[in-house]
């Protein structure tokens, strides 16, 4: 035999030959009113939505390769509403205000799965930080949801005798026992977030006053749970990140410090980066667009009209996020994966003027 390493190949992602369509029949009920002579106009619709053969990656068994592929698998419902009104508050003289509100609020659920497994594990994020995949598909339960270990806080000095029993210590990390094994690992793993909101919402103020025009854009999200492991990294040490350069990470637990925020730098503490203890809220609030532009007529310049503009976008976010940006996710679009921050570029702040002539 030989210790020696050889270089090797093993098979990449290959397509899935057999991959189609997914099938969705949606059904609705709305409503449309025009109010107040035609300055209120609501709109109202509630929806339910079926999708089967719906496509899901999943990863394939060791033994077959073990790497993902992405395969049309059991059935999700969506139902939710949408709600929008649009109202001119002010029409007088030369000044106008047109005030705009839009609400929806969506909640889906896995119903089956074509396939022998009782769940899906998926999101590969973190080599060397994260045990697991931090994202469960599973019927009965949104896509979007996240598993781990659920986080109790830390081991008191009240609690020396029981947190031996895990071989842990007052300061150490203490996680839910769901056998009672004492030993935290999978089978102790659950259901312990949502990346999913509650409901979103946009406000749209427009303002006229002769050739002036104004419009303020605010939308926010509330509800929504983010996996923030840029912070996590920041705030302990792991195996693959052993520098806290979080400065509230100081705050560690001592036996002069026993309210820490964050668990004591002994050999016995385990800091699991998937567990809902870096579950933050991903509520906000953003100023998203802030316009004003100028009209001057043709009769002024003759030979065209003339529109001068500036706006900002992404100019403000309100939000308990302690992250860059709780809207942005490594996750991308893929809804199973959404709402997972390990240092996603946030959405950047720009400004842009216009100037438009009219022939």
């Amino acid at each position: 035999g030989t210790s020696s390493n050889f270089p090797g190949y093993e098979p990449g992602a290959p397509a899935n030959t057999r991959l189609r369509w997914e099938k969705t029949t949606q059904r609705n009920i709305g409503m449309d009113a025009v109010l107040l002579n035609n300055r209120l106009n609501v709109s109202f619709d509630y929806f339910q939505k079926e999708t089967h053969d719906v496509i899901v990656r999943k990863t394939l068994p060791l033994y077959d390769g073990g790497y993902d592929v992405w395969q049309n698998l059991g059935q999700i419902n969506n139902k939710g509403f949408e709600f929008s009104a649009d109202y001119r508050l002010v029409d007088k003289n030369s000044f106008s205000w047109d005030l705009g509100f839009n609400l929806s609020s969506v909640k889906n659920k896995v119903i089956s799965l074509n396939t022998p497994d009782d769940y899906i594990l998926t999101g590969d994020y973190g080599s060397g930080i994260v045990a697991t995949k931090p994202f469960i598909i599973k019927p009965g339960h949104p896509l979007g949801s996240f598993w781990g270990p659920k986080y109790l806080g830390l081991w008191k000095t009240d609690e020396a005798a029981e947190a031996l029993k895990f071989g842990n210590q007052p300061g150490d990390s203490k996680y839910e026992d769901l056998n009672g094994d004492y030993v935290i690992n999978s089978s102790d793993y659950q259901i312990i977030g949502d990346a999913n909101p509650d409901f979103t919402f946009g406000i749209n103020n427009t303002f006229y006053y002769k050739n002036f025009t104004l419009n303020i854009l605010v939308d926010g999200v509330h509800g929504n749970q983010v996996l923030n492991l840029l912070y996590a990294v920041a705030a302990v040490p792991v195996a693959e990140s052993r520098t806290i350069t979080l400065k509230e990470g100081a705050d560690v637990w001592t036996s002069t410090n026993q309210d820490a925020s964050f668990p004591a730098l002994s050999s016995t503490n385990i800091n699991n980066m998937n567990s809902s203890r870096w579950l933050q809220d991903g509520s906000f609030v953003k100023v998203r667009n802030v316009s004003l532009s100028y009209n001057l007529p043709r009769r002024v310049l003759k030979f065209a009209d003339l529109k001068l503009a500036i706006s900002g976008q992404n100019l403000l976010t309100i939000t308990k996020y302690k992250g860059y940006d709780p809207e942005v996710s490594n996750g991308g679009s893929y809804d199973a994966e959404s709402c997972i921050d390990m240092g996603a570029y946030p959405l950047p702040r720009f400004f842009t003027t216009q100037i438009v002539l009219t022939f």
